[in-house]
């Protein structure tokens, strides 16, 4: 590589700290910022007058970048640093070109949650092809082309004419179409994030920022007043099944075309059609509807600083078993009850190079339930795996590819919308079957329990619409697709008045519109769990509950 270097040298090939940067800021300008300018067509088509503001962007984007690099491009560690804004530039492109993503901070949270098996179904050929391209031939090229240095006086006032003239591109590429641009960014916040590498690095520094400020979080208790209150009938068992990646248009019961939900049509579920996501990622939709804090108030912080669902009806007395087949656990919200991490285990036949399906999380669970104080109430939460894509076909066994043909695939790139919808159709049939297990398990227990389950998903879910595909999207610009999620209830018997609520009223008001809100003062208000954190307005269940005076347990 030396000797390459001395021969760029003799042949007179060589190039200025200046002349470098404009290179390689039009270089990403143009190659690595394709979904935002893309995104920026869909938001203000290039049509008469918007040419300017496309023409004030690209002089600002490229003055800026030019600016920027002219600064950081000293001797010893410049090469270095240009070498990983191209990576991080490079990297951050494919996943917004090919999948639609935005990189944000709460993206980079899901990013660090997820396990090797999971991050294996995003190692593709297309993904290194990229990469090779727009990353190792760049900073190859970089490593190898010599840059003149001039003596430091000359250097310094060069560089500082540069600076002055990306600083007055700036000004007035800007202050041109000031009103239209202030304009557009505050309509279309979300091209924020897709201004590459801008946007990814900004998101790293936020996390890091709030990483720092969180290290000192003391866990606050809440409902420290609660107690059981006392029922007729035998002890109570609820299961919750958190789904993941679930959307509601697919689901059968909700009147898509395909009969995805046949189980559930089959036992005379109650479906609640119109239900919204606390957030598009599991990273902040798990923790949020657990919280008793609403959407509106919910942050990252509220959801570990204050304890949740799970820790107020342990305190009342309630028996909580969590269960995780989700890569990324419980987030946190199972911290301490405890969860079991089933998610690494290999079993043969219910497991594969993707992990394992969600029949683990029923597995040896009689073994568990036998395993618990007799008498007491049980809420048993089961986190699935769900749909959690790329990898839809790896979520379900191979005899159930009812709707074919699959995209066995996690390139989804490479398969056709059709291929990908049947497929990712499959793992709403197979978690269909895994909701009438459960609903076998709580008729096998009948007389030892009052046996429910509550079934909602933690997000939906992109199959390409708008160029969209998986999740994560910023809530305010988020699609349905990825925020409306199915949500059942299931009662064994008579249950349900055990439970102190009338399932025909119920089925009355499933209508409504109803969102993780609701879960955590529903769920108490099904156990029976009295405590000032409770908000009645919030329980689903409140007006289907006969009125009548309960003494404590």
């Amino acid at each position: 590589m030396k000797e390459l270097k001395q021969l760029l040298y003799q042949r007179k090939i060589s190039c200025s700290v200046p002349l470098l940067s404009l290179i390689i800021s039009v270089f990403l300008v143009l190659t690595a910022n394709l979904s935002f300018w893309k995104s920026l067509g869909n938001a203000l088509p290039f049509f008469g007058s918007s040419v300017f503001v496309y023409a004030s962007l690209l002089g600002t984007l490229i003055g800026t970048y030019v600016l920027v690099l002219n600064i950081v491009t000293v001797r010893f560690i410049g090469k270095g640093l240009v070498a990983l804004v191209l990576l991080i530039a490079a990297v951050s492109s494919y996943f917004m070109d090919t999948y639609g993503v935005h990189i944000d901070r709460t993206m980079l949270v899901n990013v660090m949650l997820t396990d090797r098996r999971e991050a294996a179904d995003y190692f593709t050929a297309a993904l290194f092809g990229h990469l090779f391209l727009f990353a190792l031939l760049p900073i190859l090229v970089l490593a190898l082309l010599p840059v003149v240095r001039r003596p430091l006086k000359r250097e310094l006032f060069r560089r500082l004419l540069v600076c002055l003239g990306c600083v007055l591109l700036v000004a007035v590429s800007f202050g041109a179409q000031y009103k239209e641009l202030v304009s557009l960014f505050r309509n279309h916040g979300e091209l924020r994030n897709l201004i590459n590498p801008v946007g990814p690095v900004r998101a790293a520094v936020s996390l890091a920022r709030k990483q720092w400020g969180e290290r000192d979080i003391v866990v606050q208790p809440i409902g420290t007043d609660a107690r059981l209150l006392s029922h007729e009938g035998k002890p109570r068992l609820l299961v919750l099944v958190v789904g993941e990646t679930a959307r509601a248009m697919n689901f059968g019961l909700n009147g898509y075309g395909r009969d995805t939900t046949p189980e559930l049509r089959r036992r005379g579920v109650i479906n609640f059609p119109d239900v919204a996501a606390c957030g598009t990622s599991t990273a902040v939709s798990l923790p949020c509807m657990f919280s008793m804090f609403p959407r509106s108030e919910y942050t990252e912080r509220k959801g570990k600083e204050y304890e949740n669902l799970v820790d107020v009806l342990r305190r009342a007395g309630v028996q909580v078993i969590w269960r995780d087949n989700d890569s990324g656990g419980s987030k946190g919200v199972a911290d301490r009850v405890g969860e079991e991490k089933l998610y690494n285990a290999y079993v043969e036949g219910i497991c594969n190079e993707g992990g394992c399906y969600d029949d683990i999380l029923l597995r040896d669970i009689d073994e568990k339930l036998a395993g618990l104080e007799p008498g007491r109430d049980v809420l048993l939460v089961l986190h699935q795996k769900g749909s959690h894509g790329p990898s839809y076909y790896l979520r379900y066994p191979p005899e159930f590819a009812s709707f074919v043909p699959e995209c066995r695939s996690s390139e989804l790139q490479q398969c056709t919308q059709e291929e990908i919808i049947n497929t990712y159709d499959n793992t709403i049939l197979y978690t269909d079957l895994m909701l009438s297990r459960v609903m076998d398990l709580l008729e096998r227990y009948r007389s030892r329990y009052d046996g429910a389950m509550l079934y909602v998903s933690d997000h939906g879910e992109s199959l390409g619409e708008y160029g969209l595909y998986l999740h994560g999207v910023p809530y305010m610009v988020a699609p349905d697709e990825q925020t409306q999620v199915p949500m059942v209830m299931w009662f064994e018997g008579d249950a349900a008045r055990n439970f102190g609520i009338n399932a025909d009223a119920i089925r009355q008001i499933s209508g409504k519109q109803y969102s993780h809100d609701n879960l955590f003062h529903s769920v108490l208000g099904l156990m029976g769990v009295e405590t000032s954190v409770y908000e009645k307005s919030l329980d689903i269940f409140a007006s289907c509950r006969p009125s009548q005076s309960r003494q404590e347990k």
